[in-house]
């Protein structure tokens, strides 16, 4: 979040658990990220 911030970008949108729809369609997506922690959300970020 830090890196987009600094960056002027603004979120516009969290789209909830859209993870678990993407892997349906693209299994190879992981589940978690860094550190173990879940991947559900996907934010919408604009300039």
């Amino acid at each position: 979040m830090c890196f987009y911030q600094k960056r002027g970008f603004d979120m516009v949108q969290i789209f909830r658990n859209a993870v678990q729809a993407s892997c349906r369609l693209k299994p190879s997506i992981p589940l978690t990220g860094d550190f173990d922690i879940p991947i559900r959300h996907e934010i919408e970020k604009v300039l």
